[in-house]
């Protein structure tokens, strides 16, 4: 399986005891020319093989909470950041991008947007290449990755001719491959169909159980079921609610619909979007001036052996987040 290269094992000791991702009272404003919502107060701390995910309506600040966490905010994405945010003891902040990259790998939510090759074997090495490890140590992590994440076959193949899903598979095997400590993903269930889902599912599920920390910002949210430790709810660029597995799970159907009543604005104009059909739509309880409607999609079930139901709360026919019931 992935391992870490001698040259970059975590040294054991006090340190070793720490966070994986540790943020203390983060605050990020985006400089001018860039996009993104900024964000305020955020404090969360993951240990090895934790998940957290990061849920809210769009434009709640996930992204760049993800984006602190691996460094793209600030040294790519410019602002102002007061806080503190570490990843395995290192201030991300004042680190180079490269000393990070050793530590924390990426998925984005448009696989295409992070490829630097144009091949499966190329891509999945080139993180291995740049961090400088040695040739026997990149082309051991390649093929560990390429089987873990069922690239074998694929592995010569061209990136242009992959579906959306195994172009997700190859980001994730390229993240993988450097055996990071940390795993950010942002929303990288978007372009994926229900198997493509399951299949991530099981790649975050396989760090988990590796010890490798996660960070997920998704608004589809069901397939992390069973997998997240912490669900935190982010309204304006802070986080505004936040449960343990447990208390996510406990959540009824009243009580997510009211975690949205704020964001309730204008008329749903459709309940069909991202190829998945609606079977009902109804009218929000207690919100009868908003025109928001709760729409359920029953989704084949590739996770659990049964029917289950997806709850959108959807706004000018856009979905502002997914509650897994």
């Amino acid at each position: 399986g992935l391992v870490f290269p001698e040259a970059i094992r975590m040294r054991e000791g006090p340190k070793a005891e720490a966070p994986v991702l540790f943020m203390e009272d983060v605050s990020f404003s985006y400089a001018g020319g860039h996009s993104g919502t900024g964000v305020e107060g955020i404090s969360l701390s993951l240990g090895r093989g934790e998940v957290a995910l990061l849920c809210g309506p769009s434009g709640c600040g996930k992204t760049t909470v993800t984006r602190l966490a691996n460094g793209l905010a600030p040294h790519f994405y410019e602002g102002a950041e007061t806080g503190t945010v570490r990843v395995c003891g290192l201030d991300i902040a004042h680190a180079e991008l490269w000393e990070t990259a050793r530590l924390v790998g990426s998925v984005f939510q448009n696989p295409k947007t992070q490829f630097y090759s144009v091949d499966v074997r190329g891509e999945v090495a080139f993180g291995c290449e740049n961090l400088g490890f040695k040739p026997a140590d990149i082309e051991r992590q390649v093929d560990a990755a390429a089987r873990e994440f069922d690239l074998a076959p694929l592995i010569d193949e061209s990136l242009f001719s992959l579906s959306s899903g195994q172009k997700q598979r190859v980001a994730c095997a390229s993240a993988a491959a450097t055996s990071p400590a940390l795993v950010v993903l942002d929303e990288p269930s978007s372009n994926l169909d229900f198997e493509a889902i399951a299949q991530l599912r099981s790649a975050i599920a396989r760090w988990k159980a590796e010890g490798i920390a996660t960070l997920v910002a998704e608004h589809r949210i069901h397939y992390l079921e069973g997998i997240a430790d912490h669900v935190l709810y982010l309204d304006n660029g802070r986080i505004a609610r936040r449960w343990t597995a447990g208390e996510f799970a406990r959540l009824d159907d009243a009580e997510g619909v009211e975690l949205l009543q704020g964001h309730a604005h204008g008329q749903a104009v459709h309940a069909e979007f991202g190829g998945e059909v609606a079977l009902r739509r109804e009218l929000v309880p207690d919100l009868p001036d908003s025109g928001a409607y709760l729409v359920l999609y029953r989704l084949a079930d590739l996770l659990r052996g049964g029917d289950f139901f997806d709850a959108h709360i959807v706004f000018h026919g856009q979905p502002s987040c997914t509650f897994g019931l």
